[in-house]
This record gives structure tokens, C-alpha cells and sequence, in this order.
């Protein structure tokens, strides 16, 4: 069993700037074999993209996900 936080989380974190498209996103995940993508506002984070939250909030509602920034 794990110790410390650092023996399960991911090193080297995939990230996004905030003017992203949620297709570039979705892109990255595939390319990565991941479920979630940090979204960035120059330096600091500024939240976090699910797979979930791209079939949820951007598909399912017929919106364009190239048009959709991830702000």
C-alpha cells in the first residue's frame, strides 16, 4: 500500500492553457492515455478538466468542442 502521495500521483502532469479548445484537450487525453488535464492561466493553475466534464458539459449539450475554450 502507498505511503505518501507522492508514490500515486502523476509526475509529470499534462496541462493546457485557459484559451485551449476542449478539442485539444480531449486530443491531449487520447495522446496521453489520461481522464484529466490541468488548465493553466500563465504560471498558476487555474482548475482542471475531466473527460467527464467534456461529454458532460460540452458534447452532450451539442455544443462545437473546437469552439469551446476551457475557460
Amino acid at each position: 500500500m502507498a505511503t505518501t502521495v507522492r508514490e500515486v500521483m502523476t509526475g509529470s502532469p499534462v496541462t493546457l492553457p485557459s484559451s485551449a479548445s476542449v478539442a485539444e484537450a480531449a486530443a491531449l487525453m487520447r495522446e496521453h492515455d489520461i481522464g484529466d488535464v490541468l488548465v493553466v492561466d500563465g504560471d498558476a493553475v487555474a482548475g482542471i478538466v475531466t473527460d467527464r466534464d467534456i461529454v458532460v458539459r460540452a458534447v452532450a449539450d451539442g455544443g462545437d468542442p473546437r469552439e469551446i475554450r476551457l475557460t
